[in-house]
Parts: C-alpha cells; structure tokens; sequence
C-alpha cells in the first residue's frame, strides 16, 4: 500500500493528526490562544471564557467573607502571571484526572507558554500554593515546586503569615517590614 494508492486515507490521517501537531501532542491540547485578561493570581480570560489555573491557589484580589479585602502578595501574583502570559500565545490544556469545570464554571486547565507550565512557576516563584483537595495529574510536580519555594523563602512564604491546615493553604497577613 503506498501514498499515491491511498490518497483519501492520507487526507484523513493528515485531518486527524495536524492539530496535534501544530498545536502540542497532548491529546486534550487546544490551539494557542491570547490572553484577554488577568482576573487575578490563578485566573485569565481567553476567548470570553473564564479559565482557572488547575492545581494552585494565590492570594484573593477580592474579600472573602472570612477575610474581607485583598490578601498580602495577591497583587503581586496578579501581577507576575500578568508578566508572564502578556503578548504570549498560549495552550490550554486540560487534565483527564480533574474536573472539567469548577463551581463558578470556569474552565479548569493547564496553562503553557511554549514547554513552560505556568501553573508550577507561579508556584516555584512563591507567588501561590499547591492544592491538595481537588484531584489532578500534576500533584507531585506542584507539591515539589511548593516544597522548594517554602524552602527557599520565595514569594509568600517570605513577605506573608501563611497559614496551612487540612490541606489548605491561605495568607494571613503581611510581615512587618516586608515588601
């Protein structure tokens, strides 16, 4: 059987695959896309859809009920993932170990810009923490990049009170005299 005997066959194969090659062989890999807007530290709009980074948290822009008004370093994780995705193309990917969506409908999902996984180094860089109580595939790599950012005294774990209970990691307030 050769190329030129199977034409229609080639075409199809050809559909079938282009994508995954221009766009990343993930299977769950969607086109590169811009970034119209960062909500906050784990938050982005693409194509009208609102997208929340899978596997971290970061410090809220907004009060909580429990904690009214923004929380220390929130605005510097808006601000790195602002540096870090601007002008960027990126691919949205999303995770068969996690939901889909999460309980305000935003779309749950990796996050790259070429081979770099946002999600980990807004971590790594100490600008959020690691979830622990929704599943994904990605908990060990976000886990360790959480370690080592505590470890080094990176981000929050240098500027804020962190306080971590029950799998759940939040700000509390700002050290004196850090910034």
């Amino acid at each position: 059987m050769t190329a030129k005997s199977h034409p229609i066959l080639i075409k199809v194969l050809l559909l079938i695959f282009s994508p995954m090659i221009l766009w990343g062989c993930h299977p769950n890999a969607a086109p590169p896309n811009s970034v119209s807007k960062v909500i906050d530290g784990d938050t982005i709009v693409v194509k009208n859809q609102k997208i929340r980074l899978l596997g971290i948290d970061t410090p809220e822009t907004r009060g909580k009920s429990n904690n009214p008004g923004r929380q220390c370093f929130a605005d510097e994780a808006k601000a790195f993932l602002q540096a870090q995705l601007t002008g960027q193309q990126i691919r949205v990917v999303g995770d068969p170990e996690a939901s889909e969506y999460d309980k305000y409908g935003r779309l749950l999902a990796w996050i790259y810009v070429g081979k770099r996984l946002i999600n980990q180094e807004i971590v790594a860089q100490g600008y959020g923490f690691a979830t622990r109580y929704f599943p994904h595939g990605k908990k060990t790599l976000i886990l360790e990049a959480e370690t080592e950012a505590r470890r080094s005294k990176l981000g929050v774990w240098q500027a804020c009170k962190v306080s971590c209970k029950k799998g759940y990691c939040e700000v509390i307030e700002r050290i004196e005299g850090s910034r």
